[in-house]
């Protein structure tokens, strides 16, 4: 996340307004509500986001993320 968003154009900043799904996708935009957070003091929300979807992405691809036990459905 240490990116240069200054000159993040006007129009794609407007796109970030639409949704949160919308910053979120954007490199920038995630960028900038991280810096937010973090003034907030709540970076870690972002952080448990982003793991959340990580284990979303493990188990649509049915991997095992616990090592040798198995996914129990």
């Amino acid at each position: 996340m240490e990116r240069q968003t200054k000159d993040v154009p006007c129009r794609r900043v407007r796109r970030w307004a639409f949704s949160l799904k919308e910053l979120l996708k954007d490199a920038a935009g995630r960028e900038q509500f991280f810096k937010f957070l973090e003034k907030e003091f709540s970076a870690e929300n972002l952080k448990f986001w982003d793991a959340v979807q990580e284990l979303k992405c493990y188990k649509k691809s049915g991997m095992n993320i616990w090592g040798r036990m198995p996914i129990v459905q």
